[in-house]
Parts: C-alpha cells; sequence; structure tokens
C-alpha cells in the first residue's frame, strides 16, 4: 500500500495559485482604480434613490495599436472612489438643492474618461 505524502500535493496547487494570480494581477479588472470603481458604484446603488449604475463604466482598456494610442479609464478616480465609499448614505445624497449638487448627482453625470493627450489626471471631481 502507497503512502501518499498530502504536503507535497498542497505545495503543487500552492504554485499553480500563485502563478495564476501573478498573470491575474497584470489583467485590467484586477486594477486598483476599477476595483474601488465597482465598490462605489454598488455604494452609489444602495444609497442614492433611482441611481443607475448601468449608466457608469468601470473599465479600462488601453488601446496602444492606433495611430494615437487611447486609454479609456474608469469613470471614478481612486481618490473619488475612496471618498464614496467613506462617505454615508446621508452625506452622499446631500445638497441637491446646491448648484453643484449632491454627490450622488455629481456621480451619476460622471463618463468614463477618454485620455490621449496624456494627462496625468483626466478626472473631473465628484466628492468635493
Amino acid at each position: 500500500m502507497g503512502f501518499r505524502q498530502p504536503w507535497s500535493s498542497f505545495f503543487v496547487v500552492a504554485a499553480l495559485l500563485a502563478v495564476r494570480l501573478s498573470f491575474a494581477a497584470d489583467s485590467p479588472e484586477f486594477r486598483e482604480d476599477v476595483i474601488d470603481c465597482d465598490e462605489a458604484l454598488a455604494h452609489l446603488q444602495k444609497c442614492c434613490p433611482g441611481f443607475d449604475a448601468s449608466k457608469i463604466g468601470c473599465e479600462y482598456h488601453h488601446y496602444a495599436g492606433c495611430e494615437v494610442p487611447l486609454t479609456i479609464y474608469p469613470a471614478f478616480s481612486v481618490r473619488d472612489s475612496k471618498c464614496i465609499l467613506g462617505a454615508t448614505c446621508e452625506a452622499l445624497t446631500a445638497g441637491e438643492e446646491t448648484l453643484d449638487g449632491s454627490i450622488c448627482s455629481r456621480a451619476q453625470a460622471q463618463k468614463q474618461v477618454n485620455d490621449d493627450n496624456g494627462r496625468v489626471d483626466p478626472y473631473v471631481r465628484v466628492c468635493p
């Protein structure tokens, strides 16, 4: 009867998982701005009456093969995503009657950013 060493199987699985995760970390859906944007959208949808998350894009794409390289960023910067995530529902909806509107209304109007000019910070701020 052969004896199987359980640790050898564990190390093989751990090594394969580490290799898989190293490739996944380079994937656009694992970028900090994409993950933070998705989480901010979920928070906005929970807190903002009538908020339509389907109109906000949180994807990242870089097209290097074009005549002019084009990068498309998530609609919210990391800074704004963290601000949204840290805000209470009351804070997100406050200011509806002001000229700038609430964070909810500014977030709903936000569009994905197309940057073909090499700008460092192409975002319009959602949070104050």
